[in-house]
């Protein structure tokens, strides 16, 4: 099961993934980015809550971001989990998805 949250304040640019990212819920991902995709501009999603991604989902993932990119903009993974991370790049060139990783660094 997948629930997508759009980011609060962000015009619908951002959006928050929490669960499993797996083929049966590529649809419902495909029908709520495709048009921020490709409406170019910034296109964020957060992957903290992602407990695993599939091989069809990182295709999907991989078309998003090239619609994206067609339409001068981008969209960027962050924070994936380190499950999710080897998932992306086990399947993805470095150059197919723009992956952002969490900030793990904690101030003094």
């Amino acid at each position: 099961m997948l629930d997508i949250e759009r980011t609060a304040g962000t015009d619908g640019r951002a959006f928050r993934l929490v669960g499993a990212l797996e083929g049966g819920v590529a649809r419902q991902l495909q029908r709520m980015l495709s048009g921020p995709a490709s409406d170019g501009g910034l296109l964020t999603v957060d992957l903290s809550g992602l407990d695993s991604c599939d091989t069809e989902c990182v295709r999907l993932l991989m078309t998003l971001t090239k619609r994206a990119r067609i339409a001068e903009g981008d969209l960027v993974l962050t924070s994936p989990s380190a499950d999710v991370l080897q998932a992306l790049t086990n399947i993805a060139a470095p150059d197919d998805l723009h992956i952002v990783e969490a900030d793990v660094s904690t101030p003094i």
